[in-house]
């Protein structure tokens, strides 16, 4: 379809707040059976010459047996995280396609229907003449909900509204390769502001995305105040995930930063890791 809507997925723009849950049938996507999805892309439009848009976003994929939105939302539990970034389309007030490409790839195995969840999680202003190129569907495939003053949060979104409005999606795509194929989550883990000889667990997303299996020899280069309590090597069958507890411990005050290497037989990647810590005789009056 051709038409505009400013209140269609993947983002409300008409609210501060909004969180998206879009259905395609897997007869709709066959072409995709077996592949790994790498990016998703809408088509835009800005009509404003004085409101634009630059606020994060977070993208999971999971799939379904519902064919449309006859009573609630899909549980955030049975969908991934496959991308968490910024949307920042130019300042063009022309048409354009914006691009989220996945930290973590998706593969879509075909037997059952397929659900994209977006949720804007912080803006301050909202504009009906942000428009996306969208379709009619039916039944309804969508469902939304949105919120001027609160965030959203996605485990329990509140009562949301189905819709027959769908956006125009591309899939990009490529072949799951028959050898083990490691794939990261994230490239950074960025720590609070804690106080020294006290401790933060955050967790680093690992899969893999190879038909046969990885083996994860080992994390190179972490050292206090980093480590983990996972015990290497670890074996990961395909489309096998696990998440990586890594904990930050300073000892003393300061500014800490650690560039670490995955290591295994299905290829490598690098993570940096950051925290920073006040001094652990630091009090604070709260009034």
């Amino acid at each position: 379809g051709t038409d505009w809507n400013y209140q269609t997925a993947p983002i409300n723009a008409y609210n501060n707040h909004s969180y998206t849950q879009t259905i395609y049938t897997k007869e709709e996507l066959s072409a995709l059976a077996g592949k790994k999805i790498t990016a998703i892309s809408y088509t835009f439009k800005n009509t404003s010459t004085s409101k634009q848009f630059d606020f994060p976003v977070k993208v999971w994929i999971g799939t379904t047996d519902k064919t449309y939105f006859y009573d609630k939302w899909i549980s955030i539990d049975e969908l991934t995280l496959c991308y968490e970034g910024r949307f920042n389309p130019s300042d063009t007030q022309e048409e354009q396609v914006v691009t989220w490409n996945f930290t973590m790839p998706y593969v879509y195995t075909g037997d059952r229907n397929l659900v994209i969840a977006v949720l804007d999680t912080e803006r301050t202003l909202w504009s009906m003449d942000a428009k996306w190129q969208t379709s009619s569907t039916k039944p309804e495939s969508r469902v939304f909900y949105t919120s001027v003053n609160n965030a959203i949060d996605p485990a329990s979104p509140g009562s949301g509204t189905a819709t027959l409005n769908r956006p125009n999606t591309v899939f990009t795509y490529e072949v799951v390769p028959e050898t083990p194929l490691l794939t990261v989550g994230s490239n950074a883990l960025t720590f609070d502001f804690i106080q020294a000889s006290t401790n933060e667990t955050k967790m680093l997303a690992v899969q893999n995305t190879g038909k046969s299996p990885l083996t994860i020899a080992s994390i190179d280069g972490l050292s206090a105040p980093f480590t983990t309590s996972v015990a290497f090597p670890l074996t990961l069958d395909y489309m096998e995930s696990m998440q990586i507890p890594v904990t930050y411990a300073p000892e003393a005050e300061g500014e800490y930063t650690q560039t670490v290497t995955i290591r295994s037989n299905g290829g490598t990647a690098t993570v940096t890791l950051s925290g920073s810590a006040y001094p652990a005789t630091a009090l604070f009056e709260h009034f």
